[in-house]
């Protein structure tokens, strides 16, 4: 028999044998991964897609997302888009390439915050609720204008729980973002909330816990909130702001089912309105690419972050694809994935760039690709044979690294004074990665007609694109 003094040596060795293989894997969690993926098959150049950017070069287009959205009508799908300028809609037809020009010169000179194109004769713009509430009568927080741009109707959102009166705390904001479909049932508009205040990561919002979705009644005016809520489990969880943590998004499965899900998870509720629930769908979820909120992050370790794009069925293929973005992850230039699904949401395998092509991407009952060489846009299928690749070998072959310069980075004192801007001067610092374009729009064009005037004051304006640089104000 071994020996007391044995016994011990042989679990200590075991213990600093489990220790060093700790050490060893720590930091490295992805290396053991692997996943199953579909290669496509190219079949021929698109024609469509080359029409439509054709459009988007050709047309002075507002950059922001917002100002933007696609809707089917008559099965020919519509892209509609605010200029730049904000006073002309621009109307892409997707069938025949032919662009139509709505002027807004009969629209209220408010700043906007959305737009939804449902039909050619009912066409939504959604003002921005603080601008409403400060500077208006708050009569109205949307109009409904026709092709001519007439406005045929004006809604009031005041009544709705929660909404800017005003308030910091206890507050939410419409968001009508990605819209790709149609958004009236029965005559009701839906309306999704999102920035919430208090933050879903912060534990006051246990009680807050708004209803998230509501359901206007375009007829006699009155809004109802649907039972549409925040997942439980994910109340205090903090993920990082690019994966959309505080916004609900809404689309609907192949039968018209009302999908929602949160843009940070890969989990889909489908919403019923007899019932006034949401239920979870029941599926098989793949969890290859998921985001670990800031608390249970551990130190020395990798970690990305993912934003989930809405399910789209694909009817030639019979199966859903949803893209996914890969973002913030090691030195890696953020890219993009798509998820292949099966008639009911069950995880099939993932799709990505290959030497030649860019990852595939789905537009208008169409899986496309751009070639990398040419920049031309590709029809493509996926293969039927699933195969899988190492997480290595995925890291290796599909990620780029971001540019690194050589340049020596310096503090924004030495950069100022390196500008020769003056002591005792104001210098107002806006962070562009999270931007308002109303606002910046407005600050741009007080700069303009006061330039002589900062110059005198000694205000200047510093612009940033650096995640870590927050916007602000300081003296020098």
């Amino acid at each position: 028999m071994e020996s007391k003094t044995e016994i011990i040596k042989r679990l200590f060795f075991c213990i600093v044998c489990m220790w060093l293989v700790m050490c060893n894997t720590n930091g490295q969690s992805n290396i053991e991964k692997s996943f199953s993926y579909l290669e496509f098959n190219v079949e021929k150049e698109n024609e469509e897609v080359q029409y439509y950017m054709c459009f988007r070069l050709s047309h002075k287009i507002s950059m922001w997302a917002d100002h933007k959205c696609h809707n089917k009508i008559n099965d020919t799908l519509f892209y509609a888009a605010l200029s730049s300028d904000l006073d002309t809609l621009f109307v892409f037809n997707f069938e025949t390439y032919q662009v139509k020009t709505i002027a807004l010169n009969k629209t209220p000179p408010y700043s906007i915050d959305h737009i939804y194109y449902h039909n050619h004769d009912s066409i939504f713009i959604i003002y921005k609720r603080v601008f409403i509430y400060n500077h208006t009568d708050n009569q109205f927080d949307l109009i409904l204008i026709n092709s001519e741009g007439d406005v045929v109707n004006t809604y009031s959102l005041n009544q709705m729980p929660y909404i800017y009166k005003g308030n910091i705390d206890y507050m939410i904001e419409y968001a009508f973002q990605d819209i790709k479909e149609n958004r009236i049932i029965n005559g009701n508009l839906l309306i999704p909330l999102g920035i919430y205040s208090p933050p879903v990561y912060d534990t006051n919002f246990i009680k807050f816990n708004p209803k998230l979705l509501c359901s206007y009644n375009l007829a006699n005016k009155s809004l109802k909130m649907l039972n549409v809520k925040f997942p439980t489990q994910d109340i205090g969880k903090n993920f990082h702001p690019d994966c959309d943590h505080s916004f609900i998004k809404i689309c609907y499965d192949k039968n018209h089912n009302l999908i929602v899900f949160f843009p940070y998870s890969n989990h889909l509720y489908r919403y019923d309105f007899d019932l006034d629930t949401m239920f979870l769908i029941q599926c098989v979820y793949d969890n290859t690419f998921q985001n670990i909120d800031f608390a249970s992050r551990k130190k020395d370790e990798y970690y990305m972050d993912i934003r989930f794009s809405n399910p789209e069925w694909y009817d030639r293929e019979n199966c859903y694809i949803r893209r996914l973005s890969i973002l913030n992850y090691k030195n890696y230039v953020n890219t993009l994935i798509i998820e292949v699904m099966d008639s009911n949401f069950n995880h099939i395998a993932y799709m990505f760039d290959n030497k030649n092509y860019k990852t595939p991407f789905y537009s208008n009952n169409k899986l496309l690709a751009f070639n990398k060489h040419n920049d031309l846009p590709y029809l493509v299928t996926p293969k039927k044979t699933l195969k899988t690749i190492s997480w290595q070998e995925y890291e290796e072959n599909h990620f780029t690294q971001k540019f690194l310069s050589s340049k020596r980075k310096i503090s924004i004192i030495q950069y100022l004074k390196k500008k020769h801007i003056p002591k005792n001067a104001l210098v107002v610092v806006i962070n562009l990665r999270y931007p308002c374009g109303s606002c910046l729009k407005y600050l741009m064009s007080e700069m303009k007609n006061n330039l002589e005037a900062y110059k005198k004051n000694k205000i200047y304006w510093l612009c940033s694109i650096i995640s870590k640089l927050k916007s602000g104000i300081f003296a020098t």
